[in-house]
C-alpha cells in the first residue's frame, strides 16, 4: 500500500470536486462566459455578455446590424461557447 488511501487526484481535478461539494461550479462558469465570448467572436468589442442564468446567455450589441449578423449565427455560437466551457449549458441566447 502506498502514502494515499486513494489515487492521488490532479489540482484541478481537486479544485472541481471542491467547487462541485460547495455548490460553487455554476457561479465559476456564469462568470467566465464574458472571458470566452470575447475569445470566441476575436475580441469585438461590438458586444458584451450581460448575463448567463439559467442556460440563457444574455448579450448586448452596439448596433442592430451587429445584432442580426449574431443572432444568424446563434447556433454555432452556442455550440462553441458550451465546447469552451466544456459544458452543455448554453441554451439560447438573447441579444439586446
Amino acid at each position: 500500500m502506498g502514502l494515499f488511501k486513494n489515487d492521488p487526484k490532479t489540482l484541478g481535478e481537486s479544485l472541481r470536486d471542491f467547487l462541485d461539494a460547495k455548490g460553487l461550479t455554476e457561479k465559476v462558469v456564469e462568470a467566465s462566459a464574458p472571458i470566452i465570448w470575447e475569445k470566441i467572436l476575436g475580441g469585438a468589442t461590438t458586444s458584451k455578455v450581460v448575463s448567463l442564468k439559467n442556460g440563457v446567455l444574455r448579450v448586448e450589441c452596439d448596433s442592430s446590424s451587429w445584432r442580426t449578423e449574431l443572432k444568424i449565427r446563434e447556433k454555432d455560437l452556442i455550440r462553441k461557447m458550451n465546447k469552451e466551457l466544456k459544458r452543455n449549458i448554453v441554451k439560447k441566447i438573447i441579444f439586446k
